[in-house]
């Protein structure tokens, strides 16, 4: 499994989905026809859902990645020990599988903010993650350096946004950095417990505040 080829796709959902915030998706990932004028990390158009396959015993070959996180953050650290990082892994026909991997991190070092089109971004870590725990008839989740950050919320991700009800949202954009020499992607939200809840809104600049941000990617990874 590489790393350093890993690109984002288009951002979409293929049916309508509850505001949850523990989870990005449904039952089927999003679309991979990009609208016109998009790049691979721009927004996507949805399309009809579809059933998903039957049950045949056997688990298809993963071919996408999702990440779920909650980041806990005090004065501006991230605590790795009290944050989560859920992977779940799709198969080619972008159905959700099995698979699902409680990632520990083992270190979290905070780093300078890259630049990034929409704006400033907050905060930056670079994340160290051990190893997933192994799950029958799922393969090995190796272990991986990335770079995680949250900032200005993207308007390329209005489509996904918008099928979970949070568009109306006040919420940061969740940025990726899967190696130094990837680019910098935007995949998806994040916020407090009280964003999600329409409480309240976003700061603009530097520093975060401290409290619990629920993370999930609105895009999926290539393998």
């Amino acid at each position: 499994m590489s790393w350093d080829r890993t690109v984002a796709i288009g951002v979409a959902l293929a049916m309508a989905a509850c505001g949850n915030a523990e989870s990005a998706f449904g039952d089927r990932a999003p679309s991979l026809n990009d609208v016109d004028g998009a790049t691979d990390n721009t927004a996507s158009s949805p399309t009809d859902a579809e059933e998903p396959p039957a049950d045949t015993g056997t688990t298809a070959e993963p071919a996408w990645w999702s990440v779920d996180a909650e980041l806990v953050v005090t004065s501006g650290a991230l605590d790795a020990d009290a944050s989560t990082w859920r992977v779940t892994l799709w198969g080619e026909d972008e159905m959700v599988l099995p698979c699902s991997f409680d990632v520990p991190i083992a270190g979290a070092i905070v780093a300078e903010p890259p630049e990034v089109e929409a704006g400033t971004l907050l905060t930056w870590w670079e994340l160290e993650l051990d190893e997933g725990v192994l799950l029958p008839e799922c393969p090995e989740w190796p272990a991986a350096q990335l770079a995680v950050g949250l900032g200005p919320y993207d308007g390329r991700l209005d489509p996904a946004s918008d099928a979970h009800e949070w568009l109306d949202l006040d919420l940061y954009g969740l940025y990726l950095q899967l190696s130094p020499a990837d680019d910098v992607l935007v995949v998806g939200v994040a916020g407090t417990e009280e964003q999600f809840d329409g409480e309240t809104g976003a700061v603009v600049g530097p520093p975060l505040a401290d409290g619990t941000y629920v993370a999930t990617t609105l895009v999926l990874l290539a393998l």
